[in-house]
């Protein structure tokens, strides 16, 4: 049986759930497949892409802080990849071809919609957040026709900058410009996991149904929490646009659509399990 060899590059990279998510989605086709954690040394990115390919890479999966160092160094990028300026997967093809891809987008509307069974049609979107994460799952976001996207980020050039690619059809809004009026409001930022003050207005969770922060951690975020601690809002974190966007990306790889949700549970039960030996 070929043994299939792929990775997910990153730095820091110790902290992703890759590894355990595609060795499920192998099981479950009877693949062989090695895949590994790779940390990228500062300014070695094109090095370590390169001597993976060497050593018969067969595809990888790319993280912070590399995925616009990926959109730039690959010779063929999918729509949504170009779209977002940044590539997330990599399919690696004769000669060494490299495609970008990224999946980003993908997983976070199929978690929401197929397994969250919220609907952004129509609705009053606000998204925190200006960087990679969040120009990954713009153009998706924006297909799904919501009345109205608003754009926040503390360096208002980042979100201005963003909402130009998409006239009409995505606002960028300043701090005092935040509403009362969002029926969904997704973190893009690091304060899904730093344990920091949120230093949002509790205002743009008024109308609120949902909150999702785009962040995935074994335990509810600070953003959950703040979202918990001053609204009724349902508040969801990202394992599942993680292992959906991971899906996705098995699926190019392979030409196979694994079994996500077996998935998402198994990883929110071994979080839940560890969460529960520690206090014992």
């Amino acid at each position: 049986m070929n043994t299939y060899h792929l990775a997910v590059m990153g730095n820091p990279i110790r902290q992703s759930q890759s590894p355990i998510i595609h060795k499920m989605f192998a099981e479950e086709f009877n693949l062989s497949i090695s895949y590994k954690r790779v940390l990228v040394p500062d300014g070695g990115f094109d090095r370590t892409v390169s001597a993976f390919i060497k050593n018969q890479g067969y595809g990888f999966n790319v993280t912070l802080p590399c995925k616009k160092k990926a959109w730039k160094l690959v010779g063929e990028r999918s729509e949504e990849a170009e779209a977002a300026k940044a590539v997330n997967t990599v399919i690696i093809k004769e000669n060494g071809f490299m495609r970008g891809e990224n999946t980003d987008g993908v997983g976070f509307a199929r978690d929401l919609e197929a397994n969250l069974g919220i609907t952004l049609h129509k609705k009053n979107i606000l998204v925190v957040g200006a960087g990679g994460a969040v120009s990954g799952v713009l153009k998706r976001l924006i297909d799904k026709k919501p009345f109205s996207v608003s754009i926040y980020n503390r360096t208002p050039e980042k979100a201005e900058a963003l909402a130009s690619l998409y006239p009409g059809n995505l606002k960028s809004v300043r701090l005092e410009e935040l509403s009362d009026d969002y029926d969904i409001v997704i973190n893009g930022t690091s304060i899904g996991v730093a344990a920091g003050e949120i230093s949002l207005p509790e205002r743009i969770l008024k109308k609120a149904e949902l909150s999702y922060d785009m962040v995935y951690s074994d335990k509810p975020t600070p953003f959950q929490n703040w979202t918990r601690l001053h609204s009724d809002a349902k508040a969801f974190d990202g394992l599942g646009m993680l292992v959906e966007q991971a899906g996705e990306a098995f699926s190019l790889w392979f030409g196979k659509k694994p079994d996500t949700k077996s998935v998402i549970e198994h990883i929110r039960n071994v979080g839940k399990e560890e969460e529960s030996s520690e206090e014992e």
